[in-house]
């Protein structure tokens, strides 16, 4: 027994608790751990007590810097205290240490928008500038007096409204003439469509703002255009009006801004820029002699700010320029004129607009200014009329129809003739 007894003491022994030697730990956390000292109390117990965490903020650092001696250590002298020696510090730097002093302010030089390619005029009669587009060609102009001398004869008034609510749908793609009060629009519309002015067409007053209303007139070949009236079914009511016309156009004449115009002529021209879906450009006269206006900055800042196509044409240019010619006259009383003026001045005039009709930032007008008198015959041509009758059927895409349609009538009378031989 007492050997078995001493056999399990044995066994207990080298099954007991095992002590198994504790993990280190980390530097950094034994760094942060206290240390721990160990008090023998009255009966003998002993406990492990852990030492007072250093305190953070000024004191301990205090305490830190400067530790205090012992009770037992006799104090030292002062005399025989060495003082510290100063720790060396980094050598002055004015470069890093003394901020610069602010930079003043630089004006820099605008930046400078690419000018406009010059093509120097070729002679008398070349006074428009075509600065972004092509110039037309002779076969274009003669396409675009040949359009209007041959419908504009069969031009009708469709309507005059004084609000753009009351405006007709339509299927025929517009244009509008507008300008300031007396600047020679009626007159110029008249030219353009060659029609008989006192009956049907722009009728000119010596009245400024004569044109009250928005004019529409149509001009297209047969059965030319005009307004229909669609019934809706299922309604009962009154039908519905349409402006309708194949291969035709619709040029809407504007009142004129300025004194002696509608006071709300603002508002209902805006309505209809803004919200007219056939309208494909808008013509802005403006008078050779006076420039641009106020009203016209308006105008001209209002067509950029909602994208609508536009383009400037100087109006009564002959008060600035004529161009030498064999026979120059008064339109309508057969007075006999002279030359006046240079194309390199007129050119020089047109020039000077363009930092109101292409400003460097924002739309702009069309890259070409079109110049132009009704009232001055040269060599029996209106004085630039011609250049505008083809911008209109540019603008409305009817510059090669007349020209395609002459080309197949010549084709087919051809054919006829070698039927017949």
């Amino acid at each position: 027994m007492g050997e078995r007894g001493g056999a399990a003491a044995k066994s207990s022994g080298t099954r007991g608790l095992r002590v198994r030697p504790r993990a280190r730990q980390p530097r950094a956390e034994a760094e942060k751990t206290p240390p721990t000292e160990t008090v023998t109390l009255t009966d003998g117990t002993t406990i492990r007590v852990q030492a007072e965490r250093p305190q953070k903020g000024a004191a301990a650092t205090a305490a830190t810097a400067a530790p205090a001696a012992p009770a037992e250590t006799p104090s030292t002298p002062a005399e025989s205290v060495q003082p510290r020696p100063p720790t060396a510090q980094k050598p002055h730097d004015d470069d890093d240490l003394v901020p610069s002093s602010p930079s003043t302010l630089q004006s820099y030089p605008k930046s400078k928008t690419k000018s406009p390619p010059e093509n120097p005029p070729t002679g008398p009669h070349d006074y428009n500038w075509y600065y972004e587009t092509a110039p037309p060609s002779h076969a274009n102009k003669t396409h675009a007096n040949t359009f209007f001398e041959k419908h504009g004869q069969r031009a009708t008034l469709l309507r005059s409204i004084a609000q753009f609510r009351k405006l007709p749908e339509t299927d025929v793609p517009e244009v509008a003439f507008i300008g300031r009060s007396n600047v020679g629009k009626s007159s110029l519309l008249n030219a353009v469509m060659g029609c008989n002015t006192k009956a049907l067409l722009a009728r000119t007053s010596s009245t400024p703002g004569f044109t009250k209303t928005m004019n529409l007139y149509g001009i297209a070949p047969e059965p030319g255009v005009r307004i229909a009236t669609r019934s809706v079914s299922g309604t009962g009511g009154p039908g519905r009006d349409k402006i309708v016309g194949p291969a035709g156009l619709v040029i809407v004449d504007m009142p004129g801004y300025g004194s002696g115009s509608l006071t709300q002529w603002g508002v209902e021209i805006m309505k209809y820029i803004q919200s007219r879906k056939a309208l494909r450009r808008v013509f802005v006269l403006l008078d050779a002699e006076h420039g641009v206006k106020d009203k016209d900055r308006s105008i001209l800042a209002s067509l950029r700010l909602a994208g609508v196509s536009h383009q400037v044409v100087l109006s009564k240019m002959d008060k600035l320029y004529i161009p030498k010619a064999g026979e120059i006259k008064k339109m309508g009383k057969g007075v006999k004129m002279k030359s006046k003026g240079s194309v390199t001045g007129f050119r020089e005039r047109m020039r000077a607009l363009l930092p109101e009709i292409a400003p460097p930032h924002g739309g702009a007008a069309l890259g070409e200014i079109l110049a132009c008198s009704s009232e001055t015959l040269v060599d029996g041509k209106r004085l630039g009329v011609e250049d505008v009758r083809f911008a209109v059927l540019k603008a409305v895409g009817l510059e090669g129809e007349e020209r395609k349609g002459f080309t197949e009538s010549k084709k087919k009378k051809k054919k006829a003739v070698e039927a017949q031989a």
